[in-house]
């Protein structure tokens, strides 16, 4: 891998008169952050020569912005984004470099914190182009879950205390459990761009450290009209158990089928039901397999215990998940979770559109879910 080196910024040697001479970061001259007190009627010159980069001079040069730093983290006052520190973070983040050097930047930052006994998170708090631009938020807590995954390979290593303040930063971002309920899902299903788009958009949260869960059905073809082909799949994707309840005053059951990787991919199963993506079922059949669906998948979550923060749910088949819990389906499970609803076509030729019948009337078999 070619080695990336950060910009370095122009040093400047300053020579005051009557002083010894300095040194500092020209961005410093020019936002006035290089000043002397003068007294009344005196004056003051100074010229100032740029010097090579040199590890000495930069060590000299970062002593005073560093402790004026330190300063501003200490107190109320406004954000630290235009020192040099913040500045070699935004350019690690923007140019998305190798985290070999954002490694090495938390190292420089730890032992210069650790100096003035200031907290890693303090500093952060005050770099607003890290909260306020969700490319640099998004890409920050990246290399911190990256970091935190490397717990043992860092140990007895100068690095060893970077995976637990990784980590520390990135349980600070947790929402808590997320989940998708979708009937696409990446390799498994996928049959337009809301399969790709679920599947990394769940990824990107995964990676900035968010507990993610999946729930998907497990149809009995998949796009190549293969049968059971969850169990040939490399994923190692395995039964786990059937989930039975009541729908419409008869019991209806769904295989389980988990996968456990980086988050979990929980499958649901109904060889009559999901029988393959988007069936050309009647008014009746089609709202029959939606319920099935939605009240599977919030059954799944209350059989495992997981108490979601958010529940997304992904076009027309997942759209009950939230009448189901928010209607006392479930007693208070879902009370405080959070329910987004994501349409991914909103054409009017589009799936979903539902017309019942006139023996099916207005399909009052199910006002269970109303």
């Amino acid at each position: 891998m070619k080695k990336v080196t950060l910009i370095q910024f122009v040093i400047l040697k300053i020579g005051l008169m009557m002083e010894k001479e300095i040194f500092t970061l020209y961005r410093e001259l020019v936002q006035g952050h290089v000043t002397r007190k003068v007294e009344l009627y005196q004056s003051i010159a100074f010229g100032f020569s740029i010097i090579p980069f040199s590890h000495d001079n930069d060590k000299h040069c970062l002593e005073k912005p560093n402790s004026r730093m330190i300063n501003i983290i200490r107190t109320n006052n406004p954000a630290v984004d235009t020192y040099q520190l913040s500045l070699q973070l935004r350019e690690i983040l923007d140019k998305n470099l190798p985290e070999e050097e954002f490694t090495k930047w938390m190292n420089y930052v730890f032992s210069l914190l650790g100096k003035y006994l200031v907290n890693f998170p303090d500093y952060i708090s005050k770099i607003g182009f890290i909260w306020g631009d969700d490319k640099f938020s998004s890409a920050f807590f990246k290399y911190c879950a990256q970091i935190a995954e490397m717990k043992g390979l860092l140990q007895r290593t100068p690095s060893s205390k970077l995976p637990k303040e990784s980590e520390k930063m990135v349980k600070k971002n947790v929402l808590g459990p997320i989940c998708f309920v979708t009937p696409e899902l990446g390799r498994w299903s996928i049959f337009g761009g809301l399969g790709v788009m679920v599947d990394k958009l769940s990824q990107g949260l995964q990676e900035i450290g968010q507990d993610i869960i999946m729930i998907s059905p497990y149809y009995d073809r998949n796009k190549k009209r293969q049968f059971d082909y969850l169990k040939d799949d490399p994923f190692n994707i395995h039964y786990i158990r059937n989930i039975e309840f009541n729908l419409l005053k008869n019991i209806l059951w769904c295989s389980l089928w988990q996968r456990k990787w980086r988050y979990k991919y929980y499958f649901l199963h109904n060889n009559k039901i999901f029988t393959k993506r988007y069936p050309d079922y009647c008014c009746e059949d089609t709202l029959r397999q939606i319920c099935l669906f939605c009240k599977a998948s919030l059954q799944l979550l209350c059989d495992m215990k997981i108490i979601l923060v958010i529940l997304m749910t992904n076009d027309w088949f997942t759209d009950l998940c939230a009448a189901y819990g928010k209607n006392g389906s479930f007693g208070d499970v879902f009370k405080g979770t959070t329910f987004f609803h994501i349409s991914h076509n909103l054409a009017p030729t589009y799936e979903g559109r539902l017309y019942p019948s006139p023996q099916q009337g207005l399909l009052m078999v199910f006002k269970e879910i109303g």
